[in-house]
């Protein structure tokens, strides 16, 4: 067992002679801190989908817009052309058939 006090030191530290001693000693004591970088993490917004400007969305509706118009107004114009042809052959059957069992 101890006879010391609990909180003393039991040896005495010893002094460096000169300051150039002192600094010697110290340096290789405490080494240079290296700062840790953190790790890099991808930023929330770069994980997203890349958000469309209100003016591009505009544009991309007016396009599908224009699409389906041109789409409906090509239907539209077979069907006329269809209709067309179908009086111009009723045309045709009347004159070569006479008015038909039906009309006088």
């Amino acid at each position: 067992m101890s006879t010391n006090p609990i909180g003393s030191i039991t040896t005495k530290p010893t002094l460096p002679a000169s300051n150039s001693e002192a600094q010697t000693t110290t340096s290789p004591a405490t080494p240079t801190k290296v700062s840790v970088k953190p790790p890099l993490e991808r930023p929330f917004s770069l994980s997203l989908p890349p958000e469309e400007s209100v003016a591009q969305t505009v544009v991309k509706n007016i396009d599908e817009s224009n699409k389906e118009t041109e789409k409906l107004t090509k239907k539209s114009a077979d069907e006329a052309k269809l209709q067309e042809i179908l009086q111009e052959q009723q045309a045709q059957d009347q004159l070569l058939n006479g008015p038909g069992p039906g009309k006088v």
